[in-house]
């Protein structure tokens, strides 16, 4: 293990927590940099157990219950790397982002000025011997495998391009690199942090693509005006569609464009937990009051 010093506040990222010390440690696939008081992890730690991968160097940020290190000091490690090993550098998250409207990665491009690539899961081998990417919750325990595998963020508050994903339902038609149709003149996009339905025709948000990831939930964020009971119908049939592990932490994101009526109508079609985000680009996500039926 290698303890980094302690930075000062990072001006150019405001909402993240207050800098302590860093540990990098070596492992097999790459670097893993913890942050706060480490506990001493066993060799059967899946930080250890985390495969490999050609031309690749993976950083592994954070880990269950640990705080997690701050951009700036992913922009101090990335430095101190060997151009060889920097180039190659791929961030996996190892448990839950920090909450806020903006992922480490976006805010890591952000302050570096170039792209960053990041996976999304830990690539490790199951059961049946079969590799895969799977998420961990903030217990240490394997959750569900992330739809986005793999992305490239760039500067400025663009969002994140998915590079490799895969389809969590059946039966879709597609609609251009990760997205597929929902139903006519709607479309479901695959992004880090979950799935986005939108109008087809209407400008993708960047700041959708760049929420943070949670291991403990699937979002569903939906951003649009009205929705038709056409769609409705067709969100209900995508939530049941979706994997059993996935289908179990699904929550649903609401833009402001959704009226008060539609997110009404929405818990019916899809009755998982409603978050609202805000309109503002550095607000948190707030949960929706939980509607009751009322005796009639």
């Amino acid at each position: 293990m290698i303890n980094m010093p302690i930075g000062s506040v990072d001006p150019l990222d405001p909402l993240a927590p207050e800098p302590t010390e860093v540990t990098r440690v070596e492992i097999p696939a790459g670097l893993w940099l913890r942050a706060g008081a480490v506990r001493l992890s066993g060799a059967d730690d899946a930080a250890f157990r985390v495969l490999a991968e050609e031309n690749r160097f993976t950083v592994l940020v954070g880990a269950p219950g640990e705080p997690t290190p701050t951009a700036a000091q992913l922009a101090e490690l990335i430095t101190t790397l060997p151009p060889s090993d920097a180039r190659r550098v791929v961030l996996t998250g190892y448990g839950a982002e920090p909450a806020g409207p903006t992922s480490l990665a976006q805010r890591l491009a952000d302050r570096l000025g170039s792209p960053v690539r990041a996976s999304h899961g830990l690539l490790l081998t199951g059961p049946d011997g079969i590799s895969q990417r799977i998420a961990v919750d903030r217990s240490g325990r394997p959750s569900w495998r992330p739809f986005a595998q793999l992305s490239t963020y760039r500067p400025g508050r663009s969002g994140a391009t998915v590079d490799r994903w895969w389809t969590p339902f059946l039966g879709v038609i597609a609609a251009g690199p990760a997205g597929y149709r929902l139903t006519a003149g709607w479309t479901v996009e695959v992004v880090p942090a979950g799935l986005v339905v939108r109008p087809a025709r209407a400008e993708r948000d960047p700041a959708l693509r760049a929420a943070p990831t949670d291991p403990d939930h699937v979002d569903l964020i939906v951003d649009g005006g009205a929705l038709p009971d056409v769609v409705l119908t067709s969100l209900g049939r995508l939530a049941d569609a979706l994997p059993t592990a996935a289908r179990e932490r699904l929550r649903v994101v609401l833009t402001a464009a959704v009226p008060v009526a539609s997110a009404r109508a929405l818990r019916w079609a899809v009755p998982a937990p409603q978050i609202s985000r805000s309109a503002a680009p550095d607000a948190a996500l707030a949960p929706v009051l939980p509607l009751t039926r009322t005796a009639g």
